[in-house]
């Protein structure tokens, strides 16, 4: 999801269903975007475990966005998880895994 920024608790609520809050690194790029425009960005899942800045592509001007993020390493784990169920669920199993069996 892209915004011009997110409220904490929205934030928050996209983390935990597994949908990145990305916002643009510069704002104007946000009033560039018409409706009906296009927007691609390949490569979220890489660049969120890299640390590196995402591209978004508006592919009907040609024009790209560079977008960011104000997460936590914690919620990061939680995005490449697929959300705070999957999160958790991970979490538990390895939990009740023999020790021998970690890893």
């Amino acid at each position: 999801m892209l915004a011009k920024s997110y409220a904490r608790i929205h934030e928050s609520n996209l983390v935990n269903f597994g949908i990145p809050p990305l916002v643009f690194v510069g704002p104007a790029d946000y009033d560039s975007i018409e409706r009906g425009d296009r927007l691609e960005a390949a490569g979220v899942r890489e660049a969120l475990e890299e640390g590196r800045p995402i591209l978004a592509r508006n592919l009907c001007k040609g024009r790209e966005y560079r977008l960011t993020h104000a997460l936590s390493p914690r919620q990061v784990e939680m995005l490449l998880a697929g959300g705070l169920t999957r999160y958790l669920q991970r979490k538990w199993e390895a939990e009740r895994r023999p020790a021998s069996a970690n890893p």
